[in-house]
């Protein structure tokens, strides 16, 4: 984060750290007293401005997949979730 650039696009209200740019996607931070909230957004306007977000409070695993599922790094089928941990699990313990 301190050495990241300044997400340079308008409309921002607070500085965010660009992180993160792929396919038309941003991952940005903005330190705050409570942690980092992370922000995962699409560029607009020839990546002047950004819209339609999704906001991580100072959870940067969740940020980073959210980011890779939206700008097409991975296929969300390709991500596990807790229950599809649980099934593997109970399908291995069975062998």
């Amino acid at each position: 984060m301190d050495t990241a650039p300044i997400l340079q696009a308008d409309g921002l209200d607070e500085n965010y750290q660009l992180l993160a740019d792929f396919n038309g996607v941003v991952l940005a931070g903005h330190t705050t007293r409570y942690g980092v909230q992370f922000v995962i957004r699409d560029w607009e306007y020839e990546k002047t401005g950004v819209t339609q977000g999704h906001y991580m409070s100072d959870n940067s695993t969740a940020a980073k997949q959210d980011f890779a599922v939206r700008s097409a790094l991975v296929w969300e089928q390709q991500i596990f979730s807790p229950e599809h941990h649980t099934e593997i699990y109970r399908c291995v313990q069975d062998i």
